[in-house]
């Protein structure tokens, strides 16, 4: 079974894609299906550290079409022993192979992929580990109290966090979720600590601003193309394209799911950086790769992630459920 798909992928690898009625125009649906069979298999290459799907690249710069399947890998090679197809079928509704519509793919080259270890602050866990403050904002549900929004990877095990923005009462956060893998696979990187409430009365302000968040972007409307400014207090990047709406990246011994691609090159410190778009939030920067590139999850999903296993109760906008 291993030789027939390994002289499948050869086979596909050597044939070019022919623009008509052939190539797949992917709604969400099928996008999510695309996404886990293309998970599920090609993540085992040996080359393959990330797949995704997002804006097809020509000579490093990119084109009008954004329905391609994104292979990431650490390092192009010229003849490599697997060679990775040019494109792939899409799957039916029932996950079977749609063998009439074909999905191109480009292979792109990240280099290493490791954590980027009011928004724009900086937080650590008192272990040392240094990241940044995606959300700071009072909850608008009964319970009230203050909150911030990080990366797990930040929190790191500890039940404390350290915030600039309290100086005089560190450790000002006590974390009160923190995602953790299953089966070496973490759905969302984040962690949510509560703040003491002396700390800060700074709701939904974006650091260094005068500008305070109304709501989310929605996940269907966070595109290839979409142009997203940054809180980012250690690269200072202010503004990046985004290129991939769906993926998994391997990070150490970590597949990351819901991994967006950012055409920015974010340094460690970086993680739970901000990105928004106006004065919506659109995603929470985690992880940054050596070639130039970086990855964000949707921060509306990602928290409600945390909310649904964490047992919490955030209500983050006042109109917000």
């Amino acid at each position: 079974m291993a030789g027939k798909k390994r002289k499948r992928e050869r086979r596909e690898s050597s044939t070019p894609v022919r623009t008509g009625s052939s190539v797949a125009a992917l709604d969400a649906d099928d996008a999510r299906r695309l996404h886990h069979a293309v998970r599920s298999r090609y993540l085992k290459h040996p080359d393959v550290v990330g797949v995704g799907l997002g804006t097809k690249l020509t000579g490093g710069q990119p084109t009008d079409q954004h329905g391609s399947v994104h292979f990431y890998v650490r390092k192009k090679r010229r003849n490599p022993k697997r060679p990775l197809p040019r494109f792939v079928f899409a799957r039916n509704p029932d996950g079977t192979i749609d063998r009439i519509r074909k999905v191109p793919t480009d292979v792109i080259e990240i280099g290493e992929v490791r954590f980027a270890c009011g928004a724009g602050s900086r937080a650590d866990n008192t272990y040392g580990n240094v990241g940044t403050i995606c959300l700071l904002f009072r909850n608008k549900a009964a319970a009230g109290g203050m909150f911030l929004v990080t990366c797990a990877h930040v929190a790191k095990d500890s039940t404390e966090m350290i915030c600039d923005c309290c100086p005089k009462m560190n450790p000002a956060g006590k974390v009160a979720f923190q995602a953790a893998p299953i089966n070496g696979l973490l759905e969302f990187d984040i962690a949510i600590a509560t703040l003491d409430a002396r700390c800060s009365g700074s709701d939904l302000m974006v650091e260094g601003t005068d500008l305070k968040l109304t709501g989310f972007l929605n996940r269907s409307q966070i595109n290839p193309g979409l142009n997203v400014d940054c809180a980012l207090p250690v690269s200072l990047v202010s503004n990046a394209n985004v290129y991939s709406y769906a993926g998994t990246v391997q990070v150490g011994d970590l597949q990351v799911d819901n991994a967006f691609l950012l055409g920015a090159t974010v340094m460690p410190g970086d993680s739970g950086g901000l990105l928004y778009n106006d004065s919506l939030a659109v995603g929470m920067v985690f992880a940054l790769a050596s070639r130039g590139w970086s990855f964000f999850h949707p921060i509306e999903d990602a928290i409600t992630f945390a909310n649904e296993n964490g047992g919490l109760n955030l209500n983050i906008f006042s109109n917000s459920q």
